[in-house]
């Protein structure tokens, strides 16, 4: 689960003075794709927030498998990715089969839960909860441990604990993390959490680097940070400046999202490993790395289709504007928006860009980036020249406001934008975090290990076969 922003939704109505027109729908009416769709954000704070969205997004999935709904029983869930991951361009449904078995003997003893999460025939991932304490008033998160483990990499493995006390709850977490590019990233948590939610201390671990946060919620929150013997940082929660990564575009008298054949996620082979890859018709990325020959011919589309024979050709010889062949799969000619058909204000966004260029939903491309090549002390807009080479990091620089009108160049087609996916940056407060002393706070955690990992024990061979109804959708019982 990610933390989430609901856009507020402008309305407005048209009268003319002469005539009585017939009611006409706007794209900001209740029920349109632009209304329904919400924009999955995060709060920023670098890799040290990686352990803590995978708690969220795990939490997540398993509260919409309706576990706590079925004592005993062996059902399929139906569960809607998209309301529990980062990066989700809409609210569109993305509908997950789970396969559910629960089983308690008595009401002395735990709830243990398996769960088979088939997205794809690339992601399917086994799942052992043991549920020992159901959550009450006084201990909202209650006690359980949660292992899980890749049906398709045996390397792609994690493990959750809470255990509740009276006043806080212990929260520990390893990963094994093979999706941020070649080989294993090892990354643990080890917090304690007032049961109130209130304030908590915490120690991670990412790789070879540690960090220790102090936070609370006075005065709208602030969080005391530390890398390493790194000087500490201080951040106002309630203070954030938002980077939208991501827009969905909208028929400006419907509010239809504007879908179309453009990029596509996608896992391909890189040696003995399943890795992760996004395939769009001016370029492609690989988290391996792969370039010129090394490139894959075969990956898998993320709804599980299988795409062989792929070919690159980079520099368009065949002047057709595809960089990338897809066997069976066409991507359609993007909308484009050039730049002098554009109100001042989407000019002014666009900077030096000419055009924008609309590939389906979460896939707007033109508006200007800055990126970091100080560690992420400050960034400056990429000039295409060089002077972003050994960038460490990358951040939108233009933003489009929900409802900005845009226009399709060469025709009188309009639409209207609205971010999708955005990342929210806490501001730096120097001197508010006195009362959160990081002293101390290391020595308070023990350090995880890959060995802290529990062990899967059921394998996909054991999934057991149900009726096709759903019995639990998105945590609702049917």
């Amino acid at each position: 689960m990610e933390f989430k922003l609901v856009k507020g939704i402008f309305c407005g109505a048209a009268l003319s003075l002469f005539t009585m027109a017939p009611v006409q729908a706007a794209f900001n009416d209740a029920g349109s794709d632009y209304s329904l769709d919400t924009a999955t954000s995060w709060i920023e704070m670098g890799e040290v927030m990686e352990p803590m969205n995978m708690v969220d997004m795990l939490l997540c999935i398993m509260a919409s498998t309706g576990a706590n709904l079925v004592v005993n029983g062996t059902y399929l869930a139906l569960v809607d990715i998209n309301q529990c991951q980062r990066n989700s361009e809409s609210n569109a449904p993305e509908l997950v089969n789970v396969t559910v078995t629960t089983s308690r003997e008595d009401n002395t003893s735990p709830q243990i839960v398996n769960v088979w999460f088939d997205e794809s025939p690339s992601t399917q991932y086994l799942v052992e909860t043991t549920i020992s304490e159901g959550p009450t008033d006084t201990s909202p998160f209650g006690s359980f441990s949660f292992a899980w483990q890749s049906a398709i990499d045996a390397d792609d493995k994690g493990t959750m604990e809470f255990i509740a006390g009276t006043d806080t709850t212990e929260i520990k977490m390893a990963i094994n993390d093979v999706h941020g590019g070649p080989g294993i990233s090892f990354n643990w948590m080890h917090a304690e959490v007032t049961n109130d939610g209130d304030s908590g201390t915490a120690k991670v671990g990412i790789d070879t680097d540690d960090y220790v946060l102090n936070f609370d919620k006075v005065g709208g929150g602030h969080v005391n940070y530390q890398k390493n013997a790194d000087a500490e940082v201080c951040y106002d929660r309630s203070n954030l400046t938002t980077y939208v990564y991501d827009y969905n575009l909208y028929d400006i008298d419907t509010g239809a999202r504007k879908e179309l054949n453009g990029g596509f996620e996608c896992t391909y082979t890189s040696g003995d490993e399943t890795t992760y890859c996004h395939i769009g018709p001016w370029g492609a990325w690989f988290d391996g790395g792969e370039s010129d020959g090394d490139r894959p011919t075969t990956v898998t589309h993320d709804d599980g289709t299988e795409y062989t024979g792929i070919t690159y050709d980079d520099e368009d010889a065949n002047n057709d504007g595809l960089r990338i062949v897809v066997p069976g799969y066409t991507f359609d000619d993007p909308l484009v928006f050039d730049k002098t058909d554009q109100t001042a204000g989407v000019q002014s966004e666009m900077g030096s860009n000419s055009y924008l260029n609309y590939f389906g939903a979460g896939q707007l491309h033109g508006l200007p980036w800055a990126c970091s090549t100080d560690g992420r002390a400050s960034y400056h807009q990429d000039d295409h020249a060089g002077n972003c080479d050994g960038a460490v990091d990358w951040r939108p620089l233009g933003a489009l406001t929900d409802g900005t009108v845009l226009t399709q160049s060469g025709t009188s087609a309009q639409y209207v934008s609205k971010g999708v996916v955005a990342m929210k940056v806490m501001s730096i407060d120097p001197g508010a975090c006195s009362a959160l002393d990081l002293t101390g706070i290391a020595g308070n955690f023990s350090d995880l290990s890959a060995s802290d990992i529990s062990p899967v024990t059921i394998t996909w061979a054991d999934k057991p076969e149900v009726a096709a109804s759903p019995t639990v959708i998105n945590g609702e019982l049917q």
